[in-house]
């Protein structure tokens, strides 16, 4: 399914997210997200990526019950999207502590907390995505960053149709996408160029990175964002991967306008989806669940 369009209207002035009942510090959103006692929820983490990735897990439980996809509350829903938003923004800035310090639950967010609720992607993603999200690692499987130097290669490399000299296994795969045109950069990304990195799980770092131009968008990226045969305005694809920070996909924050807008026109083209993503959309006719009945019920 795709993104839900969200409703319009203000949220309600006692729901946790929105109007002056709003939390306005980083205590009030953690318990916003179920986090109600920092020092006994965080006392087992040896440092803050292992705080916010309990913070991290306690978000996606509530928002798999709160989901509307669920018969969950939408204002509960949208309240515990702002609230992570805030916190994803404020990491991302460095701008948090020790989470379970008291100093930092009472840190105020309220500027934060505004920026979250202003700018909250335009739809919302099926319940799937993040029951998807929900099942990972605790951190996100892709990061998305400007290269910081111009030696590492694209892992997206491909034979070399027009490569006549005798292969071998170091020769096999020569050119990418993004590289085809120039046969002297042998697939390296250049430095400051938007690349795409998978996390390596038993190293704990990033690693294959390929060029935004080559990346096959997985899955848990593309269900998250909003429709392309509805949405054409790239400023809903950037909003929507900005809002996957910490989830899916790492590093969307930190980028520049230019680099974010970079990723966001590659993500709206489903031809560079993965491969086994269905080609036709669930917007498009003969497609999505209620077109599926209808013609179920016809052949009947």
């Amino acid at each position: 399914m795709p993104p839900k369009k969200k409703p319009k209207g203000k949220p309600r002035g006692d729901a946790p997210g929105g109007g002056s009942g709003a939390p306005k510090t980083v205590g009030a959103m953690l318990a916003a997200l179920g986090i109600a006692d920092p020092a006994s929820s965080f006392e087992a983490c040896a440092n803050f990526e292992d705080e916010f990735r309990v913070v991290k897990k306690a978000y996606l439980k509530v928002v798999l019950k709160e989901h509307p996809d669920k018969g969950g509350d939408r204002e509960r829903f949208e309240a515990v999207q702002t609230a992570w938003e805030t916190l994803s923004s404020m990491k991302a800035e460095n701008k948090l502590g020790s989470l379970r310090s008291t100093k930092t639950a009472s840190t105020s967010a309220a500027k934060e907390h505004a920026h979250a609720a202003a700018h909250r992607p335009s739809s919302t993603p099926d319940w799937s995505f993040y029951a998807e999200a929900f099942k990972e690692s605790e951190i996100p499987l892709y990061k998305v960053e400007r290269a910081k130097s111009g030696r590492s290669r694209c892992e997206m490399r491909e034979k070399d149709a027009t490569d006549t000299k005798k292969p071998t296994k170091r020769r096999a795969y020569t050119v990418c996408r993004s590289t085809v045109a120039d046969k002297n950069s042998k697939c390296f990304i250049a430095k400051n160029h938007v690349r795409i990195g998978i996390m390596d799980v038993v190293s704990g770092a990033y690693g294959r990175f390929v060029h935004v131009e080559c990346w096959r968008v997985p899955a848990t990226v593309y269900r998250g964002l909003p429709s392309p045969t509805v949405e054409k305005n790239v400023d809903a694809f950037k909003s929507a991967l900005a809002a996957m920070e910490d989830v899916s996909l790492a590093g969307a924050r930190a980028l520049d306008d230019e680099g974010l807008a970079l990723l966001a026109r590659h993500v709206m083209d489903p031809e560079h989806w993965a491969r086994g993503a269905k080609k036709r959309l669930p917007d498009e006719p003969g497609a999505g669940a209620a077109a599926k009945k209808a013609k179920k019920a016809k052949k009947a």
